[in-house]
């Protein structure tokens, strides 16, 4: 027998058989984003029934799967809801774990995040209400405190920095990347119109290995002969640095050191690359903003120029910078909530006027250090003029586009970039020889000046000469803690089966027995200790063969 209930769901207008994917329904319901009705599985089943079908769970979950149009309407109205105190609260949002704290937080105008924790953010808005219903009756209740626990609210897990990720392909993380600065398309993201639709373009005038003529020439050649010497391999890798810096994002365990005198374009380049990553490049002109607490600023950053921020004698500063440079990742310290560890993101570049910039190791693997010279153009307000001007008039694009273009990307695309194998400039090799310790600076002198300290003898036949260690403390003023250092570098010069000797060494009264080593001719000595150090010095070609020290050619005061 029949029930009316059941008779009433037959009667209506709807199906003669169960409903399929196929069925569309086009009445309005209720809801205003709700664009057909349902069935319940209940009202499914016993329709099915009736007209002598088996019920098919897939069938009613095709009939009550949302369209395309409708999950369109649903996620503008969930948006709309998310956004409705946003005049009283501005865009915020709330992060379950940042520093082990809950913390309210939101992008300033800088695109650099903010946060707060939810009693500093209850007080900053204690007197804002709203009305809400409560069966019939409405009722008045802080708005921070509706907003917390509204459902809608947006909450994320943690955050983290991935540059050119957009914020819906990470839906639980706060992505600190706010997108590539206003006017730049990187290659990958460039599209031309086809017969079946979009299709990117890998063989345009920017996908070749070499950048068209016409757009920043000043500037690459600034590049090519002012900063890298004219040396084709070191413009190469210096080109790789900075597209690998786009393509992989992420740490980079060598850092460019630019070395020049004042006005040679040393911060122009910087300037000039740093646009490419807008507010997530960052300048600064002391140490610990990068070495130091509270460095924030540093999580959401892929290039940090240190500009005159580092004396190379500072041993604590070098020590960190080099942990910095090679390190994955780093401990992040904002203000107010725990230290914690996050992925390292950012590159470095230092430049500075000085000599002597970083503490090089005999090994040093961290650095390519560049001498920056434009010769007649230092200080060249129209030289360095017309390579601006050529920039801000498409360059800047046209670079960019190059550098993320299909040929860069075959280069150091998914990894590629092989950072080891970074040219050893001969700026790198004056580093080293400015960053050697006292009693290696004080050898290193003898050698360079040819020049005998103190007391000694002189075996002219041979070319040889008997150098006392603590002749050599006491003419470069070094501690006696310094004597047995020398010693060893003495025997390195002096051969692999040389032992110290005792001789008398002065005339009459300040005739005296001393120890130390007899040492071969100069050049013998120079190539061993090139030997040690694992480089080339360029020693003065005026001096070949020692000289005693009032034999010394002196230059004019002035």
């Amino acid at each position: 027998m029949t029930h009316d209930s059941e008779l009433a769901l037959v009667n209506t207008d709807a199906f003669t058989r169960p409903p399929g994917p196929e069925e569309i329904d086009k009445s309005v319901g209720r809801d205003p984003w709700i664009l057909r009705n349902r069935l319940t599985i209940e009202a499914y089943s016993t329709r099915c029934r009736l007209l002598g079908q088996e019920p098919n769970l897939g069938d009613w979950l095709n009939h009550v799967r949302l369209t395309g149009e409708e999950l369109s309407l649903l996620n503008d109205f969930i948006e709309a809801m998310r956004e409705r105190h946003r005049d009283e609260l501005g865009p915020k949002f709330v992060i379950r774990d940042y520093g082990h704290n809950a913390r309210v937080a939101w992008f300033d105008e800088t695109g650099e995040l903010v946060t707060m924790s939810f009693a500093e953010f209850r007080n900053a808005h204690i007197e804002k209400v709203v009305d809400v219903s409560d069966g019939d009756k409405k009722k008045f209740v802080p708005l921070v405190d509706h907003w917390l626990h509204h459902p809608l609210t947006r909450r994320f897990d943690k955050v983290d920095y991935r540059l050119g990720v957009n914020q819906s392909e990470m839906p639980d993380i706060c992505n600190l990347w706010q997108g590539w600065p206003s006017g730049l398309t990187p290659g990958w993201d460039d599209f031309k119109l086809g017969i079946d639709g979009p299709v990117q373009i890998t063989q345009g005038p920017f996908d070749g290995p070499f950048m068209p003529s016409g757009y920043c020439d000043t500037f690459l050649d600034h590049m090519l002969n002012n900063m890298c010497g004219g040396d084709d391999d070191v413009f190469t890798y210096l080109l790789g640095w900075v597209a690998d810096a786009l393509w992989n994002p992420g740490p980079c365990e060598t850092a460019i050191v630019l070395i020049g005198p004042q006005g040679s374009g040393k911060s122009l380049w910087v300037q000039f690359i740093t646009e490419f990553f807008g507010n997530h490049a960052i300048t600064l002109d002391d140490p610990e903003q990068l070495t130091g607490k509270f460095n924030k600023h540093l999580q959401n950053k892929s290039l940090v120029f240190a500009d005159e921020a580092f004396f190379a004698g500072n041993k604590k500063h070098a020590a960190k910078l080099k942990t910095i440079i090679t390190r994955p990742d780093f401990l992040v310290e904002p203000k107010g909530v725990d230290t914690f560890r996050a992925p390292k993101q950012f590159r470095l570049v230092m430049a500075s006027n000085d000599e002597h910039v970083i503490q090089a190791e005999r090994d040093d693997r961290r650095n390519l250090v560049l001498r920056v010279d434009a010769g007649e153009n230092n200080q060249n307000h129209e030289y360095f003029g017309r390579m601006h001007d050529e920039w801000r008039t498409g360059g800047r694009r046209a670079f960019f586009r190059w550098l993320t273009g299909a040929y860069w990307g075959r280069c150091v695309g998914e990894k590629k970039f092989r950072m080891w194998s970074r040219p050893v400039t001969a700026a790198l090799q004056t580093q080293k020889d400015l960053s050697l310790t006292q009693p290696q600076m004080a050898v290193y002198n003898m050698l360079r000046e040819g020049d005998v300290p103190g007391l000694h003898k002189i075996d002219s036949g041979r070319g040889m000469v008997f150098v006392s260690t603590v002749a050599v403390v006491e003419a470069y003023r070094l501690g006696i803690e310094h004597q047995r250092v020398i010693g060893d570098f003495l025997r390195l010069l002096a051969g692999p089966a040389a032992k110290g000797v005792r001789e008398y060494v002065g005339e009459g009264s300040a005739r005296r027995q001393a120890r130390g080593f007899w040492l071969p001719p100069l050049d013998v000595c120079r190539k061993r200790w090139e030997a040690h150090f694992g480089r080339t010095v360029q020693w003065p070609e005026v001096i070949a063969s020692w000289t005693e020290a009032d034999e010394l050619p002196t230059d004019p005061p002035f």
